[in-house]
C-alpha cells in the first residue's frame, strides 16, 4: 500500500522523529553536528508549484516546534516570488521561524554550461532573494539537477552550501517524496532512522493535503486553481475579457 500524503501523516512523521530524539537543523550546521554524532534531521521543502501549500506545512511545523528550510524558485513560470501575495506568503513562512533557501533552476540558463557560469547566476539570484526578503539564504537546492551537478557537486563553489554536496547525500542518509512517492522508502523504515543516524528529508508541499489525493489528481487540481486565478485576474485587468464572460 502506498503512503498517503496527508497532513495527519505529515504530523505523525514529525512526532516520530522528535520522539526518537531528532533535532531539526539548517544545512550549514550539519557538518559540526555530524562530527559529534548527534541525531538530527535536515527537513527540506522544495516549493515547485504552490506557495500556499508550503505555508500550510510551515504552520503545522511551527505548532510542533520544528523549523525547516523552504526553497523557493525565483526563475519560474509557476509563481512570481516578487508579486504581492507571493511575497506575503513567503514572509509568513519566515516569520514562523523557518529558514530561507533558493531553489535554482539551471534550465533557465541554457547558455551557461560551466559550473562557474551557473554558480555566478545562482549567486545573482541569491542576492535578489536576500534583498527582497531582507533575510539570509541558508542554502541552495538545484531544481531537477542536471548531470553536471550530480556528477561534480563540489565544482559549484558558492557562499552558501547546496543540497547535493556529498555531505548531504552520502554522509547523511537522503530520502525524497519526489513524484508523490517516497524514493528509497519511508523515512522511518530506513536503517539510518532505526540507528538514529542523521537524515536529509526532501518534501514537496504540493503532494501534502488534508485528505489523501493521488499525484496526478493533485496536479490537475492545482492546474484548475491557477487557471481560475489567472482568469479572474484577467477579468480585473481587462474590460474586454470581462465583457466576454
Amino acid at each position: 500500500m502506498k503512503h498517503q500524503f496527508t497532513h495527519h501523516n505529515f504530523t505523525e512523521l514529525i512526532k516520530t522523529l522528535k520522539k526518537s530524539g531528532y533535532n531539526f537543523l539548517g544545512f550549514p550546521l550539519a557538518r559540526e553536528n555530524l562530527k559529534v554524532g548527534k541525531s538530527f534531521c535536515l527537513l527540506r521543502h522544495d516549493v515547485d508549484y504552490d506557495l500556499y501549500k508550503a505555508l500550510e506545512l510551515a504552520e503545522i511545523e511551527n505548532e510542533m516546534g520544528v523549523a525547516a528550510t523552504y526553497f523557493f524558485l525565483l526563475s519560474t513560470k509557476k509563481y512570481n516570488l516578487l508579486e504581492k501575495s507571493s511575497t506575503k506568503a513567503v514572509k509568513a513562512i519566515l516569520a514562523l521561524g523557518h529558514k530561507l533557501g533558493l531553489h535554482f533552476d539551471c534550465a533557465e540558463y541554457p547558455n551557461y554550461n560551466s559550473p562557474e557560469e551557473l554558480t555566478q547566476a545562482c549567486q545573482q539570484e541569491i542576492n535578489i532573494v536576500e534583498t527582497w526578503f531582507k533575510s539570509r539564504v541558508d542554502a541552495v537546492s538545484f531544481h531537477n539537477p542536471p548531470p553536471n551537478v550530480l556528477e561534480s557537486p563540489d565544482a559549484f563553489e558558492m557562499q552558501v552550501p547546496h543540497t547535493y554536496l556529498p555531505i548531504y547525500t552520502q554522509e547523511i542518509t537522503y530520502v525524497s517524496d519526489s513524484c508523490g512517492e517516497w524514493k528509497y522508502g519511508h523515512p522511518t523504515s530506513l536503517k539510518a532512522f532505526k540507528d538514529k543516524k542523521p537524515l536529509h528529508i526532501l518534501m514537496h508541499p504540493i503532494w501534502w493535503n488534508k485528505q489523501h489525493c493521488g499525484a496526478l489528481q493533485v496536479l490537475a487540481r492545482h492546474l484548475n486553481k491557477v487557471t481560475v486565478d489567472y482568469q479572474q485576474n484577467m477579468a480585473r485587468e481587462s474590460r474586454i475579457y470581462k465583457a466576454d464572460l
